[in-house]
Parts: structure tokens; sequence; C-alpha cells
């Protein structure tokens, strides 16, 4: 399996080497009960790494969805196994972007799943890299029952994303950096701009083709296939700078969080999960003494981002509770 975009043996032998270790440490430890699916940018070969320092930085991070069956407890052990364990493989490869993600999913709840970007990304994208393969268990889902609002919600987690990992790069004067999160986040916001044109699909290079076919400003076209070349490290015959990175980036947030519509037939579709979701976001509330609106979040995060302001102690318990994270 190819992780990367541009072909890096010494990083693709050490993921392969991750996942090896993972899944001996499944047979010795859970009788190879778990399965595990990796998501994101690894999984369709859109891994990204770079040179600095003169070593080589892997800047893709590795996303799972871990699957156990009823009755198998200590999960911790094997999350505490992940981490560690990726500390010591990629020992002299880990950028500030890195880190393993597991998310853990009971099999009896497969079919259950809610119907959200994730979820889709992993039927289309994921790959099994320890365990059984349980893709087939999963619900099916189309662009009429995908949760509209968890797409939205791509807005706040892209810009949240940019301030908290990107900013504190660009202070730094990690411009390269910097303009990896700018690329990285944008992309992500092509999805919300195909949803709103009619179409769903997985992958950034797949998205980047289907955007081509929309009747938008070339401009923006031109700039996603920088983003691109940006975050997989191939070549574009277009340009931005950070400042033109940064304008696109938080009008295009502006202009969707205006046209993106939110249909009453999927609310109904989605109620459960998004009444799960909201009963979640009050449990945060009572819990942190915090009350606070998504879109006013958003708006927010959009007033402080065109000024350059880093996050604030209110935005940053805002996110917790409207989102689950970062834990401060």
């Amino acid at each position: 399996m190819a992780y990367f975009y541009n072909v890096n043996k010494e990083l693709e032998e050490k993921v392969s080497a991750f996942f090896d270790g993972l899944n001996k440490f499944n047979d010795d430890n859970y009788q190879g009960k778990l399965s595990v699916m990796l998501l994101g940018s690894l999984s369709r070969g859109e891994g990204s790494w770079i040179i600095q320092d003169g070593k080589t930085v892997l800047i893709s991070d590795i996303e799972t969805f871990v699957f156990y069956p009823q009755g198998l407890s200590d999960l911790s052990k094997f999350e505490n196994y992940c981490q560690e364990y990726a500390k010591e493989v990629f020992a002299d490869n880990i950028s500030t972007f890195f880190h393993v993600d597991n998310s853990y999913i009971l099999l009896d709840n497969l079919p259950r799943l809610e119907k959200k970007l994730l979820t889709f990304d992993a039927i289309k994208m994921g790959k099994t890299v320890v365990g059984k393969d349980v893709k087939e268990l999963m619900p099916k889902i189309t662009l009429d029952n995908i949760n509209l609002y968890d797409i939205r919600d791509i807005l706040t987690h892209r810009v949240f994303s940019v301030m908290y990992y990107g900013f504190p790069q660009k202070k730094a004067g990690n411009i390269e950096q910097y303009k990896y999160s700018l690329a990285k986040n944008s992309l992500d916001l092509m999805t919300v701009l195909l949803v709103e044109h009619g179409i769903l699909e997985s992958g950034f290079a797949k998205r980047c083709a289907l955007v081509e076919t929309l009747p938008i400003d070339n401009k923006i076209k031109n700039y996603f296939n920088y983003c691109l070349s940006v975050k997989i490290g191939g070549d574009c015959k277009y340009n931005f700078t950070v400042e033109e990175m940064e304008n696109i980036f938080i009008t295009l947030v502006e202009s969707l969080l205006k046209s993106f519509k939110l249909k009453f037939s999927n609310f109904k579709a989605n109620a459960k999960n998004i009444t799960r979701r909201r009963l979640g976001i009050i449990k945060r509330a009572i819990k942190y003494k915090k009350f606070c609106m998504p879109i006013r979040h958003l708006k927010s995060l959009i007033s402080s981002f065109k000024l350059g302001k880093d996050l604030t102690k209110k935005q940053l318990k805002n996110n917790l509770v409207l989102n689950g994270y970062p834990l401060v």
C-alpha cells in the first residue's frame, strides 16, 4: 500500500512497521479481535512529508477507527501502546502536525453509525490495516442522507484548526508549515462547496477535479489546485502568497456560511444523531459552566482570524463545549 503521493521509502517502511506492530499487539493482547481502519490522507495515498533541518518530517497524522466486539475491555492498553509505539517508530520524523487519533467503535454499532463525512470517507477510502475488514457492516451514506449539520460544522473546525495549529507556526516564522496548515484546511472547504452544488465525494484529488467542473471563479479553482500541490508536494503552475491564501480561505468560509442551506428533510433523517450531539453540548456546557451558540462561535473565530489574533480562553472553552476539544 502506498501512503504518500511523493514516495518516500523510509516513511513507507516506518508506517508499515507501525501497523505490523499494532497487528502483533492485537494478536498478543486481544486474540486478534480488534479491527483497525486507516482513515485520512494516508489511506488515500495522499500523505505528506517535508525536509526540515535536513530530516524527513511526517506532517500527515495517523487517523483510525478501532472496532471492538462486545465484552472486550481495557482498550486503554491498546491506546497507550499506539501512542508510545508511534513515538518509537517515528522518533526522528515527528512534526508539530503529527499525531495518532483513534476513534473506538463497538462492532454492534457499525450499522447505526452517524451518517457524517468521516464515516462516508471511511467507507469510500478507508483501509483495514489491523485485523478483519468490517466495512460491509457500515451504513450506506449518500448526498440525500448525510448529516448536513456535520458538513456545515466543517467551517468551524477548519478555522479553529488554522488558528490553533497554524498561527503558532506563523508567529515562530515557520512560514512553509503555516502555508501547509492553510492549504490543508482550505482543501476541506471543498467538501462544503461540492455538497452545496449537489456533489459528495471523498479524497482531495477527486474533489479538486470536481471543483474544476463548477461554475465558480477560476481564481478559486486555481487556489484549490495550489493548495493540493502544497498538501501532497506536487507541482503547480499557480502560486499564492500567504496573505492571498489567508484572504481566500476566510472569504470562502464567510461565503459558505451565508450560502450553505440546511434542509428540514435532512434534519428529520438525522434527528437522532443531531439530538445526541446537542445533548453532548448541553452536558459539556453544564460541566464547564459555559453556554454558547455554534454560529456565534464561528463568527467570533472569523473576526479574530481577520485581525490575526490568537485564540482567546473564551474561544477555546466555547470550542470545547461545542465540539469536545481541545481539553483546556
